[in-house]
């Protein structure tokens, strides 16, 4: 699943970014991260998305994810 990995590689092209003094909006990165995700994390997007008023940060946004993966790797485990 690795999506953590994706989630820090994002958080990298963001620092970079922001080195030039690109600004990006929070938000706009997670709805980008989570359209990026893979089928397999379809089930987890619904799941942010339905009922929300406002979307997580970037930074819950990879503490739910990583939760996510740990559930993941447990049920393998099993």
């Amino acid at each position: 699943m690795m999506a953590t990995e994706y989630i820090r590689h994002t958080k990298e092209i963001l620092h970079q970014l922001k080195a030039y003094n690109e600004i990006i909006d929070d938000q706009v990165v997670v709805e980008q991260v989570l359209n990026g995700l893979l089928e397999a994390w379809d089930n987890f997007v619904r799941n942010i998305l339905s009922g929300v008023k406002e979307l997580p940060d970037l930074a819950e946004l990879q503490a739910l994810m990583q939760l996510e993966e740990d559930r993941f790797k447990r049920r393998e485990d099993s």
